[in-house]
């Protein structure tokens, strides 16, 4: 695991928000414990990341950390 700062001037990303995982199924993600959530964006889906409950990540989808936007896709 690499931890990744962010800069976050509104207070919106918790110390240990999110972590992201990549399998041979794709890519996915886990709240870990935030104070704000992390929300998963895949067109009209919204699908909330529960603490302890990872969640897919489609390629084209945004992942929302606090105030936050992150775009999954392939590099």
């Amino acid at each position: 695991a690499v931890l990744l700062p962010v800069v976050d001037t509104t207070q919106s990303v918790s110390k240990t928000h999110a972590a992201f995982e990549v399998d041979d199924s794709g890519l996915w993600v886990h709240d870990l414990n935030s104070t704000n959530g992390v929300w998963v964006v895949h067109g009209e889906d919204v699908t909330e990341a529960a603490p302890g409950r990872r969640v897919r990540v489609p390629e084209g989808s945004s992942v929302e950390l606090g105030d936050y936007v992150l775009q999954a896709r392939r590099g």
